[in-house]
């Protein structure tokens, strides 16, 4: 998981490691709410390039093992490719994405590793609401001043106080 929770308009940067050299293609996708949101590549020569930087935390592992060779022991050194993604983060991924990263090796495997990633809470349509009094009593006038940036739909209901008091949840929270 990255460190800090990525926000709408930025760019995430995601490291990658893998046991294999840097000379591959790096394919990516990004899937959100049940529909791949982002896809593309990054190709080999930049991933050549990246592979002397290092890699953040907790970073996204390719690594190949051919079925004779034993995994390799914790305390051997195997010769690791580090590079990152860079993707922008859009309000389609928002509140949560998966990103699957994965290459072909030359004989035809396909090599592949996916993360879950939080998105901060971001609202396409910023929307305010201003009441002319904070209390009122039945009868009186009320004047009520919305903000919308332009193209939104925004629906306003009245609803006693009482009707919360009989059963709670009604209310909707910035997440729902």
């Amino acid at each position: 998981m990255l460190a800090c929770l990525p926000q709408v308009g930025e760019d995430a940067y995601f490291p990658v490691k893998s046991t294999c050299p840097c000379n591959f293609t790096l394919y990516y996708e990004v899937a959100a709410r049940g529909n791949i949101v982002l896809s593309g590549q990054q190709p080999a020569h930049i991933t050549q390039q990246r592979s002397k930087r290092a890699a953040l935390e907790k970073p996204i592992r390719l690594m190949h093992l051919s079925e004779t060779e034993p995994p390799p022991a914790p305390a051997t050194e195997v010769s690791v490719c580090m590079t990152s993604l860079q993707l922008a983060v859009t309000p389609s991924m928002v509140p949560l994405g998966r990103l699957l990263v994965f290459y072909v090796r030359e004989n035809g495997e396909g090599v592949a590793d996916s993360l879950q990633f939080t998105v901060e809470t971001f609202f396409e349509n910023q929307v305010s609401l201003t009441y002319s009094a904070n209390e009122t009593q039945p009868g009186e006038v009320i004047d009520l001043r919305l903000k919308a940036a332009r193209g939104s739909c925004v629906c306003v209901a009245a609803v006693d106080k009482s009707v919360y008091l009989l059963r709670s949840g009604f209310r909707l929270t910035p997440a729902q």
